[in-house]
């Protein structure tokens, strides 16, 4: 019985072998996926990409009150000595919380007094698993429409504010140490103690996490007034106890359903393959008019779709006239829609601006000369500010994206996410 010369094999793997060294080089993951189906997997008759809405509303999945407690008096002397009582924590009601303070204050005896006291400061932690968001696409491909924290209070102390905790205090946090956090929000007192923040921001960087320019979920933190550690000579008393705890978020997320035409011959029912799109522009070339401070134009393009100048992810010119930032995604692409990220602060300002898409490199920095060169269709006019996010529906090859204001003012960019179409 013949078998196949070995050499011939060994051949056959060898060039297998460099087909797909030269193949993985030069493609991404997902396209490199797709291409190993079908020869062909994406034509304008069998790719759909839906944005699904989705609201749902959570319970707290971690509730807890921490306290913090200083005593103090007046000593050292030979009369005085330190006080014999301790701090004690609020009544652990499930579902609930404490933030504010309580003091006990003893002036001692008229006749060689020993003042004594000792300050009793409490805040409260609540967490929400966000887990079922995240699982439903790629961080950079969910994104948070608004986000509510609903709670009920007991009562009111002036001064406490709402936090985002800044460590993690579900793992092994020491019960007396305050959760420190960033402030958020001033607690107003609440209509008939019903209470309602925005908190969409906190939310969907929560969502993206820290390796795409968000951070941790650590939760909320609930602080109390007055937690200095002072010599307070009085028994005041302020505390709110939280409770009713539930977030409600909704979100969008986008999928594409690839659908594989079967060759003749094959299975009747064609493969369904569900995708996120790909961000053509992510961490492409960039460049704009000018640079305001620290607003590079690589900030537009990292994948942060925060809009928050202090967090560092927005892009800005100076005051031009007629302000531009591009993108060169490295070769012509099928583009289907371009979304344009306004900053959060200062939104008037990237206001009445143009999208431009050109297969060849922009020659002019003039607006009517550059859509004069891209042509009827290739040019996307936004009337007033820009959103978060404007998208637009380009359905053009183009291998450079200009953003570019119509006047004079600063070009601030959150993000410009630019998505394939079908080939």
């Amino acid at each position: 019985m013949n078998t196949f010369p070995r050499r011939v094999i060994y051949l056959i793997a060898f060039c297998a072998i460099l087909a797909m060294g030269a193949f993985y080089s030069d493609t991404s993951f997902l396209e490199k996926a797709s291409a190993a189906l079908t020869p062909d997997p994406i034509t304008p008759s069998t790719m759909t990409t839906e944005t699904v809405e989705e609201t749902v509303t959570l319970s707290a999945s971690d509730i807890k009150t921490w306290g913090h407690y200083h005593s103090w008096w007046s000593g050292p002397g030979a009369y005085c000595s330190s006080p014999f009582y301790v701090g004690t924590a609020p009544e652990d009601i499930a579902g609930s919380l404490v933030a504010g303070y309580k003091h006990v204050f003893d002036k001692g005896a008229a006749v060689f007094p020993c003042p004594d006291g000792i300050t009793s400061a409490f805040r409260g932690t609540v967490w929400f698993d966000l887990s079922g968001i995240t699982s439903k696409g790629p961080p950079l491909h969910v994104f948070v429409k608004s986000a509510a924290l609903h709670f009920k209070e007991d009562r009111h102390c002036p001064g406490q504010e709402l936090l985002i905790a800044q460590e993690d205090w579900l793992k092994g946090y020491p019960d007396d140490k305050l959760v420190s956090g960033d402030s958020y929000a001033k607690l107003l007192e609440c209509v008939s103690k019903e209470c309602v923040f925005d908190v969409q921001p906190v939310v969907n960087n929560w969502v993206k996490g820290e390796e795409h320019g968000g951070y941790p979920n650590y939760g909320f933190v609930f602080k109390g007034p007055i937690e200095e550690d002072l010599e307070y000579g009085n028994n005041d008393v302020c505390q709110t106890r939280y409770s009713d705890f539930s977030l409600v978020v909704t979100y969008k997320y986008e999928k594409t359903s690839i659908i594989y035409v079967p060759a003749p011959g094959g299975p009747t029912n064609p493969d369904i393959l569900t995708l996120a799109p790909i961000d053509l522009a992510l961490n492409k070339a960039v460049t704009q008019s000018s640079t305001f401070t620290d607003g590079e134009p690589h900030r537009a393009v990292d994948g942060n779709t925060d809009g928050v100048w202090s967090k560092g992810s927005v892009s800005a010119t100076s005051n031009d006239s007629q302000a531009w930032w591009q993108v060169d995604l490295g070769k012509v692409r099928s583009i289907k829609t371009v979304k344009v990220w306004n900053r959060v602060e200062f939104a008037d300002r990237t206001s009445d601006f143009y999208v431009l898409v050109s297969d060849e490199p922009f020659k002019s920095t003039d607006l009517e000369a550059t859509k004069t060169q891209v042509g009827p269709g290739r040019s996307f006019y936004t009337s007033g500010p820009c959103g978060r996010p404007t998208e637009l529906g380009v359905n053009q090859t183009g291998r450079y994206v200009r953003v570019q204001l119509s006047g004079t003012n600063y070009l601030q960019l959150a993000e410009v996410e630019v998505f394939a179409g079908p080939k």
